[in-house]
């Protein structure tokens, strides 16, 4: 389905492409569209495409046709997706250690809808936090560069009435006061994990039954493997021991015989009776 969506052509749309959305997710799927590991990813995305559209915009990128970013997000998987948003990288924890790039395809059109809408509620509440944080820094700035400009000198033992009169002070203040707030209020707003210790030791005692499950079964497997060891070499001696009786000289064979049986064999004269000929074959 990789020809039913968009695809960047060169380095330069793709930086347009991030920094042209202001209210979107930019989904970008690196790869090839002739890979099936890219195939079974890009149905996907193209099913989840008019579900996604007013939170998120989907492109593809050939790393061939544009290599401008494989060593600078090292993309050397035959498929992988990663997130924007007003120009920033988006990482995404999930549990692979890996949280800069999605690198295996997402069969689950409702899974990818999930993360998608989770990275865009998350990165929507930073770039507030982010622009209320430089609000906050610039009303600050402006402040004291106001009053620095405008209050007159005084004597630290008294108070000024020009100062004390001045509306930029309560201007400033009020505006320092009320962004500090927003900020507090989205720092309040983001998820915090906190488990309780009951659930941390019943998680640790499920992982130590699991890791005691798994050895034993990892001792059974290598019982297993030395008794299997041990009857191929009993059968290869087996094996070394046949092959030499077949590989024994002829010669060897021949002094190994009686005197008479090499005297018939040489001689090509053998005339003998029949209590001879059984004795040869004994000898033989």
């Amino acid at each position: 389905m990789s020809y039913m969506l968009p695809h960047l052509e060169n380095g330069w749309q793709v930086d347009q492409a991030i920094l042209a959305e202001e209210d979107r997710v930019v989904v970008v799927r690196f790869g090839h569209d002739w890979d099936p590991t890219c195939m079974r990813m890009d149905e996907t995305l193209f099913k989840i495409a008019p579900k996604v559209k007013n939170f998120s915009v989907i492109y593809l990128v050939d790393i061939t046709k544009v290599p401008d970013f494989n060593k600078m997000y090292e993309l050397y998987d035959p498929c992988t997706v990663m997130f924007f948003f007003r120009n920033k990288h988006i990482m995404v924890d999930l549990g692979t250690g890996n949280n800069n790039k999605i690198n295996w395809p997402i069969t689950d059109g409702q899974e990818l809808i999930d993360i998608i809408e989770t990275v865009y509620r998350m990165s929507d509440r930073l770039t507030q936090l982010q622009d209320l944080i430089n609000e906050l820094a610039s009303f600050m700035t402006n402040a004291i560069g106001v009053l620095q400009a405008t209050a007159p000198p005084c004597d630290f033992d008294r108070s000024n009435p020009e100062l004390e009169e001045e509306t930029n002070c309560q201007l400033f203040a009020a505006h320092i006061a009320r962004t500090a707030k927003d900020v507090e209020v989205l720092i309040d707003s983001f998820p915090i994990e906190d488990a309780g210790n009951g659930d941390t030791i019943e998680q640790l005692l499920q992982v130590d039954a699991e890791r005691s499950k798994v050895a034993r079964e990892l001792e059974c497997v290598v019982g297993e493997g030395e008794d299997l060891v041990q009857r191929i070499q009993q059968r290869l001696s087996d094996i070394a021991r046949f092959s030499v009786r077949i590989m024994t000289p002829r010669d060897e064979v021949f002094k190994q015989r009686s005197p008479f049986t090499k005297r018939c064999m040489s001689d090509g004269d053998c005339s003998f009776g029949s209590s001879t000929l059984r004795n040869l074959n004994f000898a033989i």
